[in-house]
Order: structure tokens, then C-alpha cells, then sequence
């Protein structure tokens, strides 16, 4: 509600005037019910006249109005018009606070995901945050709208006991105390959803992780026939969920019945206690009844909506959480707006150490090593050196736990390496390309689309141009879903391309020919070759054969440089 509340500002202040106008407007629309009935001849209040038709005929008085059918009927058409379009006005208002505060909250979370650390998403599946956005931020926006209800069925029930202590103090504290009495009879079942809430929301975590992993793995499933069993484990963890919403839908109808029980009791024993114990006038006692119909309708309301609220609360506590942990492992941005110079000389790594979970077993230990500037250097080791480790390290996302890392004279420190990584181009073994354009895929690594020229100059030199000028639509071609209307050969020279098209100080290719065949991989290394001496070049591979190409070669194995040589010397 505080954070709600936060978010809404002056518009949260405008509602509640909605609210309590709307809320008045229909107080008096049943007020002036007494007078209508008196005046159609229903009823007699020529013997009596009553406190409420007294003051109303003031009213009409003051005004110079005569106090007649007509007229009543016209101000009770006004008024209740008035209400009607006050109540337009709060639906709008409140609809609209709720799916901005949905979008708000989404938003947030989701900035807070890309500004989280490459370590922290590392070790996150990314399951949880689709889950996370998707249905854990709508569960919100839908409790939010029961907040929101909930406070319109507060505000209109504080008018009906308002109207009803008018007719009848003695009956309105009853209606209370038997509101409150219901209330205390259905707090075990409220525990009962809030539980249920909380193991919903896990079932649907783990039914979007099993979605996840299915697609993941499709093609492999399929090639091992096993598509049956992701099929029968989405049916358990679907059964699980909805095992858990059914529990919930039963809670609600359970208290839903006791209430309905509950009214028609308490009406009756309203009606007689007003017809044999108070001795209540018919006028009144239709008003009390219908005012204590409204008021049973609204405890029915709110009822529904707490508990919508209660099946919420679960979704927003593991929102907050997860939020938290977002914000808690956010990069550092330099706020001093810290740039970082071309790379002039040398990238240089001094006693650099790092562990992805605790310090008995380093990834990198120890690193010491200087990669000059225009030269191509091979980092080569067997799988589970720290190869792509010691890659992610030099690109700036992720921070050594010891040493330090120099371009040239400049530390990096944390706070600027969003400033080096736009010196740095990344391509690695699993190419991304989302399912657009080739155009659009090229455009995506820079900051401003890029002139034409641009474009086919980068293609040229990643040796890509020559299959895209033969597709039907050029640039324009779409790739498809993760780019798979291309081949793996196609797909690497266009992450080739788009490397190339940020114009980087440093580019870093990861294992980037290793799922090749002969044909490609040579293809890809002639446009590496070709870009030899204008940029660093880094080379991460496993195959000795990577050395043909590279002026220097660092070797690792669990983690420790085993050999830093020169290409033209013999190795051991």
C-alpha cells in the first residue's frame, strides 16, 4: 500500500474524493427514499411527520422550491445521475491506477534485471525472471485492483452506517457487531488462502521453468524421442497449480456461503427486532432493510476482495525479493561520468584472482599477463581452464575478486567498465540474433542506426555480403527466431559483422569457429586475418591450430597460465 500510495500521488487523493462523493450522492439518493414513499401514498407520514421529510422540506424551502412529487423525483433523478457519473469517473481512475502501477512495477523490475551483474545472472535461471515479469507482476496489478475495491467498499459502507444510524442507531450497532462477528468467524479460512497464495505462486514458478527448459532443449528432445517426458512433467506441474488455484476458488466459495447463511439470519432477526422489540415504522424498516442488504453485499464485496488480496500478497512478497536481489548485485556506474581513452598500448591483468562461488577454488589464480595493442593474441586451454572466464573479464563484465586490470595507464575500476565495454566487441560460440532483419540485427550492437554503407563495409570485411546480396531481400531478410533460417555458418559472419560495425578498440572472439565446419571456419578466419594490425584481437579457443593466426599465445589450465609465448617459437 506504501509503495502503491508512493506511486500514485495526487491521483490517490483524487480517487478517495471520487470515493467519498460517490459514496455520499448514493446516502442520499436512499435518504430521500422516506420522502418518495410518503409522497406516492405507500406509506403515511401525515400523523408523524419524520425527522427526514422535515428536513428535506427546509431544504426545498430555502430554495423557493415546492415540496412535491415532481420535484423530489427530479432531485432524486439528479442526484442519482450524479452518482452514476462520479462512479464512471472512479472506474476509469482506478483502472488506470492500477495498470500504471502494474506497468510501473514491471518496468522497475525489469531495469533492475539488465542492471544486474553478468555474475549474479550467472547463477539466476532466467525462467524465474519471465515468471517473474509475467505472471507474478500481473497476480499484483489484479490484487492491486482489489486494493482499490476494497477501499470503495469501505467508503460506502462508512456511508450506508452513516444513513443507517439516521434511522436507527440501536440496529446500525447491531449490523456492526455482527459484521465484525463474521469477519472473526472467517479468519481461518483467510489463513487458508494466504498459505495457498504462497505455494501458487511456486508451482507456477516451476511450471515456467519447465517451460523454459523445454523449448531450450527441443530439438534435442526430439532427436532422443523424449518430448513425452517434458510433456508429462509440464501436465504434473500444471496439476500441481491448479491444484493450488482450486484450493483457492474452494476457500472463497466456503466463506462466500457462511456469509449468505449468515445474512438471511441476521435479516430476519433484524425485522423482527424491529417489528415486535422497537416497534419501527414500515417507512424505516424497508430503508433499514435495504440499507442492511447493501451493507451485507458489501461485506461480501470486501470479503472477495481481501482475500484476492491475500492470494496477492505471496506474488508481491517474492516481487520485493527478487527486486532486491536485482538491486543488491547492480553494476557500479561511475556517476562522475568517467570515460575510458582508446587503447593505446597494452591491456595489462596484475595478480588477478576470481571465484564465481567461494575462495577454496579459483577460476583464475593469480593471473599477470600484458596483451598489446594491434596484435592478435590466442588464449588456448582445454574446457574448464577459465578461458571464458579470464574473456569475460577483459571485456568488463565481470570484476576480479583480487588484482586489477589496466588499459594502459587506467585502472578499471568497477564504476567504469560500462565506459570500456564500448571499446569492446564480443562474439562467441552461440551467436544471438533475435528474429528480425539482418538490418535490424547489425543496428542492434551500435548506438545509432548505421549508414548502408556502413553496413555492407562491415559485411565485406566479416566475408558476409557476398549469400546476403544473393537472399531476395537484402538487409531486409529476416532471420527467424535465435536467426535459424541461416546456417551456423552464416549466423557467425553476420556476429562477425556486427562486431565490426562498433568499431572496437578490442574484439574478443570466443570459441567463435569451433562449431564450424572447414569451409566456414576458413571463411571466418580470412575475415579475422584481414582485420590483423587495425585492432587487438583476442582469440579464445581450445585447438592448438588457433596459433596460426595469433602473434602471441597464452596458455591456461585450471585456471593458472601454464605458457605465454610468441607464435614463431617452438612450444613444448
Amino acid at each position: 500500500l506504501k509503495s502503491f500510495l508512493h506511486f500514485a500521488g495526487l491521483r490517490a487523493a483524487w480517487a478517495a474524493g471520487l470515493l467519498f462523493t460517490a459514496g455520499l450522492l448514493q446516502g442520499i439518493g436512499l435518504l430521500m427514499l422516506i420522502p418518495l414513499l410518503g409522497l406516492t401514498g405507500f406509506i403515511s407520514t401525515d400523523t408523524k411527520p419524520d425527522k427526514i421529510v422535515t428536513t428535506l422540506q427546509g431544504f426545498f424551502d430555502s430554495l423557493g422550491l415546492n415540496y412535491s412529487l415532481t420535484t423530489v423525483l427530479f432531485i432524486f433523478f439528479l442526484v442519482l445521475t450524479a452518482e452514476a457519473l462520479f462512479n464512471r469517473y472512479r472506474s476509469i481512475l482506478l483502472n488506470n491506477l492500477q495498470l500504471d502501477f502494474t506497468d510501473h512495477l514491471r518496468n522497475r523490475l525489469y531495469r533492475a534485471i539488465g542492471h544486474a551483474s553478468w555474475q549474479f545472472h550467472s547463477h539466476h535461471h532466467s525462467a524465474d525472471s519471465v515468471h517473474l515479469l509475467d505472471e507474478v507482476v500481473s497476480d499484483i496489478g489484479q490484487g492491486t485492483y482489489s486494493v482499490l475495491q476494497l477501499f470503495v467498499v469501505i467508503s460506502y459502507a462508512i456511508v450506508f452506517l452513516l444513513v443507517s444510524l439516521q434511522i436507527s442507531p440501536v440496529m446500525t450497532v447491531l449490523i456492526m457487531i455482527t459484521g465484525l462477528l463474521f469477519y472473526g468467524l472467517v479468519i481461518p479460512i483467510n489463513r487458508r488462502v494466504f498459505r495457498h497464495g504462497q505455494r501458487a505462486v511456486e508451482a507456477s514458478r516451476t511450471l515456467y521453468r519447465t517451460m523454459a527448459d523445454f523449448f531450450a532443449g527441443l530439438k534435442l528432445a526430439k532427436s532422443y524421442n523424449r518430448t513425452q517426458n517434458h510433456i508429462e512433467e509440464f501436465i504434473t506441474n500444471t496439476r500441481k497449480l491448479r491444484s493450488e488455484q482450486k484450493a483457492l476458488m474452494s476457500s472463497s466459495a466456503s466463506a462466500q456461503m457462511w456469509l449468505r447463511i449468515f445474512t438471511v439470519a441476521l435479516l430476519s432477526l433484524f425485522v423482527y427486532l424491529a417489528l415486535k422489540v422497537f416497534g419501527m415504522s414500515a417507512d424505516r424498516l424497508i430503508l433499514l432493510i435495504i440499507l442492511a442488504n447493501r451493507l451485507y453485499q458489501a461485506l461480501s464485496n470486501g470479503q472477495n476482495y481481501w482475500q484476492y488480496m491475500l492470494r496477492m500478497l505471496p506474488a508481491y512478497e517474492t516481487y520485493v525479493q527478487a527486486a532486491d536481489k536485482f538491486n543488491q548485485h547492480a553494476e557500479i556506474i561511475s556517476s562522475k561520468g568517467k570515460t575510458v581513452p582508446p587503447l593505446q598500448h597494452k591491456i595489462t591483468l596484475q595478480s588477478v584472482s576470481f571465484y564465481y562461488t567461494d575462495k577454496q577454488q579459483a577460476t583464475l589464480d593469480d593471473i599477470s599477463i600484458s596483451i598489446p595493442a594491434k596484435k592478435t593474441t590466442a588464449i588456448i586451454g582445454p574446457s574448464g581452464a577459465g578461458k571464458t572466464t579470464l574473456a569475460d573479464i577483459l571485456m568488463g563484465i565481470l570484476t576480479p575478486d583480487e588484482g586489477k586490470l589496466f588499459i594502459d595507464e587506467t585502472e578499471l575500476e568497477p564504476g567504469i567498465l560500462p565506459a570500456w565495454r564500448e571499446h569492446v566487441a564480443y562474439v562467441p560460440q552461440e551467436v544471438y540474433l533475435f528474429d528480425g532483419s539482418i538490418r535490424s540485427n547489425l543496428n542492434w550492437a551500435c548506438q545509432q542506426d548505421k549508414e548502408e554503407e556502413d553496413l555492407w563495409a562491415a559485411l565485406e570485411a566479416a566475408a558476409a555480403a557476398d549469400f546476403i546480396r544473393q537472399l531476395p531481400d537484402g538487409l531486409d531478410s529476416l532471420v527467424g527466431e535465435r536467426g535459424l533460417r541461416l546456417s551456423g555458418g552464416e549466423r557467425q559472419r553476420i556476429a562477425l559483422a556486427r562486431a565490426i560495425l562498433r568499431k572496437p578498440d578490442v574484439l574478443i572472439l570466443d570459441e567463435a569457429t569451433s562449431a564450424l565446419d572447414t569451409e566456414n571456419e576458413r571463411r571466418i578466419q580470412e575475415a579475422i586475418g584481414s582485420l590483423h594490425g587495425n585492432l587487438t584481437i583476442i582469440l579464445i579457443a581450445h585447438r592448438q591450430s588457433t596459433l596460426r593466426q595469433a602473434d602471441h599465445a597464452i596458455e591456461l589450465d585450471k585456471g593458472a597460465i601454464r605458457l605465454k609465448t610468441k607464435v614463431n617459437q617452438p612450444t613444448p
